[in-house]
């Protein structure tokens, strides 16, 4: 989980700090079968290089 924390009865897992950050802003998945690594947005701010996203989406290096 990434987000700010506050007001979370469990912190994050990485601690966010900014405008529009949400306490449980998104999380991140890996498959370890295909080495994939996707951002699940959970605050409807979450962006991916500047674009908005509002579903699961893949990061590519």
């Amino acid at each position: 989980m990434l987000g700010t924390g506050r007001g979370c009865l469990k912190p994050p897992d990485v601690v966010l700090h900014g405008t529009g950050v949400e306490p449980q802003h998104c999380f991140i998945e890996r498959n370890s079968v295909d080495d994939e690594v996707i951002l699940h947005p959970i605050s409807e701010l979450t962006a991916v290089d500047d674009v908005p996203i509002s579903g699961p989406t893949p990061l590519v290096p």
